[in-house]
């Protein structure tokens, strides 16, 4: 399933905790989307909280994989401060930029921080096809949000609800879709579920 269905919108629950993010994607589903999508010149941008998704720019076979810039995290070509998120949003849509953006160095709070700052900047900013990539996706919308997440989640519940019209494709990662805030998952216009264990997520 393609990450520009109905609701511009897909789930994908990994299949192996021991196994990055970035592989999964890049060996399950991730190569033939990526690789289709870059070489027809869109723009995808990763937002990853683990520091695995800079694999990407490394290929199944051990040769080169996709040429796209690391930003933040141990294995950056730009350093990213924290309170960076809006001029970063601005600038790569600007740019029509590809990235992988790390924040696998930052504190929770300046995390949460950055990503208010970013998924703002990127929705009053963007008005093309971007395909948004969430590791983690219900660290940025919990069921359950701490005072210090609203904001975090009324912009992803805005990007995910209403972004399609201003060019908005995402797709999000989590362990456990039980704890994905549900006005965020039940926009889902395709869901990829894999090993799912517990009954809640299952439901």
């Amino acid at each position: 399933a393609h990450a520009g269905s109905r609701h511009g919108f897909e789930l994908l629950r990994r299949a192996q905790r021991e196994r990055p993010a970035a592989r999964l994607v890049h060996e399950r589903i991730g190569e033939r989307m990526f690789a289709a999508l870059l070489e027809a010149g869109r723009q995808v941008i990763v937002l990853d909280p683990t520091g695995v998704w800079w694999g990407l720019r490394a290929g199944a076979d051990g040769g080169l994989g996709f040429p796209v810039p690391v930003i933040g995290g141990d294995r950056a070509d730009v350093v990213l401060p924290a309170e960076a998120g809006a001029t970063l949003a601005a600038l790569l849509v600007a740019r029509r930029q590809s990235a992988v953006v790390d924040t696998s160095g930052f504190t929770m709070g300046e995390r949460r921080r950055f990503y208010g700052a970013f998924l703002a900047g990127l929705h009053h900013e963007n008005r093309a096809a971007l395909h948004l990539v969430v590791d983690e996706a219900d660290e940025l919308a919990p069921q359950r949000p701490l005072p210090d997440q609203t904001t975090v989640l009324h912009e992803m519940d805005r990007i995910v609800r209403r972004g399609r019209a201003r060019g908005f494709r995402v797709l999000m990662i989590t362990q456990r879709p039980a704890v994905l805030h549900k006005d965020v998952l039940s926009q889902a216009g395709c869901l990829i579920a894999m090993q799912l264990t517990a009954a809640q997520d299952r439901a």
